[in-house]
C-alpha cells in the first residue's frame, strides 16, 4: 500500500496586538486573519487594570508583537525598553502617528523592529513587514527575496498619495499608501469612492473610504466582519480585493478597476431585455 502523502501544513503564527482602541485592534486582527486564517491573535488593551501590576507579561509566545497606542517618542522608547528587557522578546512592529515621522530612526534604534504609521498604512505594508521580520512567505516557506528587495523597516513616504474630499462640511486630506489619486467617482456622506493608480506599476484601482466607520466607533466591528468575508472570496464575476488600510481615522478597501462602468447608470440609460438577462446570469454566477 503506497505511503500517504500529507499536504504541506504552514506553521501556525501567533500575534499580540496591543492598542488602547478596541476598533483598531479589531481592524489589525482582521487584516492578519485575512492573510493567515489559522493564526492565533491575542488582543491586549494596555490600559486594562490587570496590566498595571504585571507589566508586559503578554505576548510571551508571539511570533510578532504589534504595539500601538503610542502618543510620544518618550512613551514609545519606554515601552520598547520594557519589552526588549524580556528574554526572547519577539520582533516588535511599532504603530505610531505620522507626526512622529522625524523620530523613526530613533524608534528603530530604541528597539522597534519596524515602524508603521497607524493613520496611514495598508494591509500589504503590514504583511510585508511581518514577512520581512520572520523571513518567510505567506505560506510559511523561507523567503526567496534578497535583503535588498525586502521592505524597509520604516514607511517610504514617496509611496504616499493624497486624497481630498468634503465630509460633514469639513475638508479632509488623507494619505493612502501605494496609490495616487486620479478622480472622484462618488462623493457621499457614507463613503468616498476614488479612481486611483498604483504607484509602482500604474495599475488602475478603485478606493472606497468608509466614512461611517471611524476606528473609535462600534461600527468598525461590522466593517471587519464584512472585510473577512469579502476579502476571502475568489470566484467568477466577484470583484477582487487588492488591498485595504487606514487613512486618517477611517478604514478603506482597494478594489480592482472594472472598465464596464456603473450598472446603475447603464440601467438608467435603458438596457434591452436580452442584456438584462445576461447581467442577471453573471450576478447569479457570482452569488453561487
Amino acid at each position: 500500500m503506497p505511503e500517504e502523502v500529507k499536504p504541506h501544513m504552514s506553521p501556525q503564527l501567533n500575534f499580540a496586538v496591543i492598542d488602547g482602541s478596541a476598533g483598531y485592534r479589531n481592524l489589525l486582527s482582521a487584516f492578519l486573519q485575512a492573510e493567515w486564517p489559522h493564526a492565533t491573535i491575542e488582543e491586549v488593551d494596555p490600559f486594562a487594570e490587570t496590566l498595571r501590576g504585571i507589566g508586559f507579561a503578554f505576548g510571551i509566545n508571539s511570533d510578532v508583537i504589534l504595539l500601538g497606542g503610542i502618543g510620544t517618542t518618550a512613551e514609545a522608547c519606554s515601552s520598547l525598553q520594557r519589552l526588549r528587557s524580556r528574554e526572547h522578546c519577539p520582533p516588535v512592529i511599532l504603530m505610531v502617528a505620522r507626526e512622529l515621522e522625524p523620530q523613526v530612526a530613533l524608534l528603530i534604534e530604541a528597539g522597534a523592529s519596524s515602524v508603521l504609521f497607524k493613520d496611514a498604512f495598508s494591509k500589504r505594508s503590514l504583511i510585508d513587514s511581518i514577512r520581512r521580520l520572520l523571513g518567510k512567505t505567506a505560506d510559511g516557506a523561507p523567503s526567496e527575496r534578497s535583503l535588498a528587495e525586502a521592505p524597509a523597516p520604516f514607511p517610504d513616504t514617496r509611496t504616499f498619495g493624497q486624497f481630498s474630499f468634503i465630509a460633514n462640511g469639513q475638508c479632509h486630506t488623507v494619505v493612502v499608501v501605494h496609490f495616487h489619486f486620479l478622480a472622484t467617482l462618488s462623493n457621499g456622506n457614507f463613503a468616498q469612492v476614488f479612481s486611483a493608480e498604483r504607484i509602482h506599476d500604474r495599475a488602475r484601482v478603485v478606493i472606497k473610504i468608509s466614512l461611517t466607520t471611524a476606528l473609535h466607533g462600534a461600527e468598525v466591528r461590522a466593517f471587519c466582519e464584512r472585510y473577512r468575508l469579502i476579502a476571502g472570496l475568489d470566484g467568477q464575476n466577484v470583484v477582487r480585493h487588492v488591498d485595504a488600510g487606514v487613512a486618517d481615522s477611517w478604514p478603506y478597501v482597494v478594489l480592482e478597476h472594472l472598465s464596464g462602468g456603473d450598472l446603475r447608470r447603464r440601467m438608467a440609460a435603458g438596457i434591452s431585455p436580452t442584456e438584462a438577462v445576461q447581467i442577471l446570469n453573471k450576478l447569479c454566477a457570482a452569488l453561487a
